[in-house]
């Protein structure tokens, strides 16, 4: 799913209110006869709390600003010597610069996931793996060792998202507020995880659900977050075919996108769910569940999701012998609604 990129969350301003607060009270000079608690209206004067937040929020607009360039400086290291420097440099120890390789990550993602869906292409997961270990064979009577194979390399999303980890085991919550960096915890395993099932690791990606679980209820509690891990989780379980945890995950996902009212991600855990059914068996379920997230998406924002998606449906419902059905669908536009069946 798409990276969704929205303003901060009420939870995250209201986490960011409280952090600012407390060292704003701890450092404020006892005056006699006045007190020096939340209850004074000049501690909570709307002023005073309207500056504080708004200097924090420059304080971190200018942080991204820098990260654009600290990570670029990054950019033609050998990995090796860009871990070092993630590890060592202080300068790189800042909360933009762990979102920004999320960013990147989920970016790297996403280009992989169009490639993967354009017909003839290679995917990562179709390539089978070689057990591990030196392997014998038998050649003209005589018993040769073969060299153990090579371990491929985590892919660019992989990689990226494992860095914006080691940024943040080094930040200071105390300067971020604790409860939204455990939110960018849990959506940097989140990423982390997408990428391992896409790199067709399931027992890698399903340790990097449980870290997001974790990150996730010392958080914030914020909905578009668990929503995002949701959906990775239930196409984590849609790879394993346990196709009723998956399903419930994304029902949850879909509610979750419905309760902060984003249409259009409610639409796309619809064309999962839509996927899922399909997997389990229940075309008839997945072409009115697929219909129903059409008509939800934007089709300028997920083009490829939508392509795909209607793809499907044409499958679904000839596999049925609707072919009239499948035939107005193949000739409808991807930015037209689907027709009700």
């Amino acid at each position: 799913m798409p990276e969704r990129k929205d303003p901060p969350s009420p939870t995250f301003l209201a986490d960011l209110v409280r952090q600012i607060l407390g060292p704003t009270l701890s450092d404020r000079p006892a005056v006699p006869g006045k007190a020096t608690s939340a209850e004074s209206d000049d501690f909570l004067s709307p002023n005073r709390l309207a500056q504080s937040a708004w200097a924090h929020l420059a304080r971190l607009e200018r942080e991204r600003g820098e990260a654009v360039f600290r990570v670029e400086e990054l950019r033609d290291l050998p990995a090796e010597e860009r871990r070092l420097r993630l590890e060592n440099d202080s300068g790189l120890h800042l909360w933009a610069v762990a979102e920004r390789l999320l960013a990147e990550s989920n970016e790297h993602r996403e280009a992989q996931d169009e490639a993967d869906r354009t017909p003839g292409a290679p995917s990562l997961t179709s390539i089978p793996s070689l057990p591990a270990g030196p392997m014998a064979v038998e050649t003209a009577g005589t018993l040769a060792t073969l060299a153990p194979p090579k371990i491929a390399p985590p892919s660019p999303a992989a990689a990226l998202a494992a860095e914006a980890l080691l940024v943040l085991d080094r930040i200071d919550p105390k300067v971020y507020g604790a409860s939204c960096v455990e939110d960018l915890y849990a959506q940097c395993h989140t990423a982390l995880g997408t990428a391992r099932l896409a790199e067709g690791d399931l027992a890698a990606a399903e340790q990097e659900l449980a870290e997001a679980y974790e990150h996730l209820e010392a958080g914030s509690g914020d909905i578009l977050s668990r929503a995002q891990m949701l959906d990775f989780e239930s196409a984590l379980r849609l790879a394993q075919r346990r196709y009723a945890e998956a399903l419930t995950a994304i029902d949850r996902a879909s509610r979750s996108f419905r309760t902060a009212r984003d249409r259009h991600f409610e639409g796309l855990a619809q064309l999962r769910r839509a996927e899922i059914l399909r997997a389990a068996g229940r075309r008839t379920d997945a072409i009115v569940t697929c219909r129903k997230g059409l008509a939800m998406i934007d089709p300028d924002r997920a083009l490829v999701e939508a392509k795909r998606a209607r793809r499907s449906l044409v499958h679904d419902l000839a596999a049925l012998g609707r072919h009239d059905e499948a035939a107005a669908e193949a000739a409808r536009p991807p930015a037209l609604p689907p027709e009700e069946g």
